[in-house]
């Protein structure tokens, strides 16, 4: 048999390998898929006097276009807000809101533009790292 070199023994070693995992059904490691949105749609309703909004969308919905949807809901009131759920049936309906609504609340905009606030915060995790402005705080 003829002396095989260095390099002919590190391709016979790495096609061994390739065929264990083979026999052993491991597929190679992939890369993540990019975050795939959907177009946002979100429908708006009233639940507090004349500039405070529950909005309901689908939860793979650019964050940008929500926020985008938010502010132009928002554009004609000197104060605004616009709470988000990805969850129809669990947005509130009105003032107070139950525990249940409180939690599954997906997104907030605030808007005042007597102070200059123009405030976005998002459910973390939700978006993962979608360009979201701020993580909302968890209830504890």
């Amino acid at each position: 048999m003829k002396k095989l070199k260095w390099w002919q023994w590190g391709l016979i070693g790495l096609l061994g390998i390739s065929v264990v995992q083979v026999i052993a059904g491991q597929k190679p490691p992939q890369k993540p898929a990019a975050a795939k949105f959907s177009d946002a749609e979100p429908e708006f309703k009233i639940i507090g006097g004349k500039s405070v909004f529950a909005m309901t969308f689908d939860g793979n919905s650019n964050p940008d276009a929500i926020l985008a949807a938010a502010r132009e809901r928002c554009n004609e009131f000197t104060h605004c807000q616009v709470l988000g759920w990805t969850q129809p049936d669990k947005a509130a309906g009105a003032f107070p809101m139950t525990d249940r609504e409180a939690e599954a609340v997906a997104f907030s905009y605030m808007l005042n533009r007597t102070t200059g606030m123009d405030d976005a915060t998002w459910k973390c995790g939700q978006w993962r790292d979608a360009g979201k402005s701020a993580c909302a705080p968890r209830a504890e």
